[in-house]
């Protein structure tokens, strides 16, 4: 129910503006201002969905991640990616209403927190799926070789 709810959540945001996860990426302060040159208001409210987006896959992960320690662990670590995702949230709407003041350094901070959420959430996916698949090895493993019944 979780997972649907995010898939939801992140085409809001594409809807409400499909450009708006580019402004994370840029690199520099000028960029950044070129991007929003055209207004900011559809930016500021998909930043706003954006921060229900990470607290939502956050509880997702953690929700998920109640077998194993390597799944909790795993969910731990989306859980803290959500965090550093709020912190980059944070960072991105100041950008925006101070577009026409912010320097390299705000950007930078931005992007750094953005850094830390994708490195968590890679971590955090490859232990809750490997927790997934060592908990159901029967199942994963009949994918692969198929059924050994021989009818």
């Amino acid at each position: 129910m979780f997972w649907a709810l995010v898939l939801v959540t992140a085409l809001l945001i594409r809807f409400l503006e499909a450009k708006y996860f580019r402004l994370q990426e840029f690199a520099d302060a000028d960029e950044f201002r070129s991007r929003l040159s055209d207004g900011d208001d559809r930016y500021i409210a998909a930043g706003i969905v954006d921060l229900v987006l990470a607290v939502e896959y956050g509880l997702a992960a953690l929700s998920t991640s109640i077998r194993s320690r390597l799944s909790v662990a795993g969910g731990i670590c989306v859980l803290v990616a959500a965090l550093a995702d709020e912190f980059e949230n944070v960072c991105l709407l100041r950008n925006i209403e101070r577009t026409p003041n912010i320097d390299a350094g705000a950007i930078h901070i931005m992007r750094v927190f953005g850094k830390t959420k994708w490195a968590l959430i890679i971590v955090g996916a490859l232990a809750l799926i490997t927790a997934y698949a060592w908990g159901h090895r029967a199942r994963v493993k009949s994918w692969f070789v198929g059924s050994s019944s021989a009818g």
